[in-house]
Order: structure tokens, then C-alpha cells, then sequence
């Protein structure tokens, strides 16, 4: 729960700094997702992974599509 906390509160602070689709926001998407998969709350957890992913694709370029 702690891990949470922490994600949503670094989430909040990287959408407030950096804007909420930049790279720092996705990275922690990506972080909460894995906290909330430890917790067993993976359908929560794959939509931050979903979120993540969606941001890195439209701050890159649509790379790392196949």
C-alpha cells in the first residue's frame, strides 16, 4: 500500500510539472501498475500499464508498434 501511495503521489506531481501526457507521467503509470500487480489487483494494474504505454507511443512516435 505504501508503494501506492507513493506512485499516485509521484504521478500527481510528474502530471503537475511535466504535463499529464509526458514521459515522467507514463513512467509513473508504469510504476503504480507494478504496485497495484504486487497487490493482485491486476485488472487495475494492466490499466496503468494501458495508460503508460498509450503516453510513450504518442510522445514517441508511435515507435515500438509490430
Amino acid at each position: 500500500m505504501e508503494a501506492e501511495a507513493a506512485w499516485r503521489g509521484a504521478l500527481t506531481a510528474a502530471a503537475a510539472t511535466h504535463g499529464p501526457a509526458s514521459l515522467e507521467a507514463a513512467a509513473c503509470h508504469s510504476g503504480l501498475g507494478v504496485a497495484l500487480g504486487a497487490q493482485g489487483r491486476h485488472r487495475e494494474a494492466e490499466a496503468q500499464h494501458s495508460a503508460a504505454l498509450k503516453l510513450r507511443r504518442a510522445a514517441l512516435g508511435g515507435w515500438g508498434r509490430g
